[in-house]
């Protein structure tokens, strides 16, 4: 295809937003390596990034797919010492749930892209917490011995899952849960906040 010099420039800046998203969505998933507050992750935020602004629908699902992997590898390397051939957490009701929520986020990221906007942003960044931790307990619940299979046994699991690795301070605040919360919110501001910056006002998807 003949590009006119119009073209080119436009083509050209596409071009150069989605390096930057690939950059910025490859940054946040590295950031997991970093000292940070249980369950305060940047996956919630690339997922629904890449969902939103990402035209080419592969790419979309496959970066921050690619992200969540790798970062689980390292994770497990380095923070729980176990060796980067150690694939058994993958085969776990655990990453069975996880990676599942995965899959339901990258939707809500695609819903958003349809009208992108900060209210969206919010309320898909909150319904994605939400879903995230439903979908992971859940797989908790069905992988456990602890539990008694009966709805009483999921709402138990679900309300265990609310103060787990809680906060020295002993508030519900600090808990695994509002940490996920409160992570998503801050990873996904940032993210979507610097591509709202560089396009000037204007949330506008990258083309792939």
């Amino acid at each position: 295809m003949l590009f006119l010099p119009s073209q080119n420039i436009e083509f050209a800046i596409m071009k150069n937003k989605l390096v930057y998203l690939i950059g910025i969505i490859a940054a946040a998933g590295l950031s997991r390596l970093l000292p940070h507050p249980w369950n305060f992750s940047p996956l919630v935020g690339i997922t629904l990034m890449g969902g939103a602004l990402i035209s080419n629908r592969k790419l979309s699902f496959l970066l921050p797919l690619a992200i969540w992997l790798f970062t689980d590898l390292l994770v497990n390397a380095f923070i729980y010492a176990k060796p980067l051939t150690d694939l058994s957490y993958f085969i776990t009701s655990d990453a069975l749930g996880v990676y599942l929520s995965m899959l339901m986020i990258w939707g809500i990221g695609l819903l958003m892209s349809k009208r992108l906007r900060f209210s969206t942003i919010l309320a898909g960044t909150i319904a994605s917490s939400l879903l995230f931790y439903i979908v992971t307990n859940t797989a908790v619940f069905l992988g456990s011995p602890y539990y008694e299979p009966s709805l009483a046994g999921w709402l138990q699991c679900m309300y265990m899952g609310i103060p787990f690795y809680q906060s020295p301070y002993g508030t519900l605040f600090g808990s695994f849960f509002f940490n996920g919360i409160m992570g998503d919110l801050f990873y996904s501001g940032m993210l979507f906040g610097s591509w709202y910056y560089i396009n000037r006002r204007a949330f506008v998807p990258a083309i792939a």
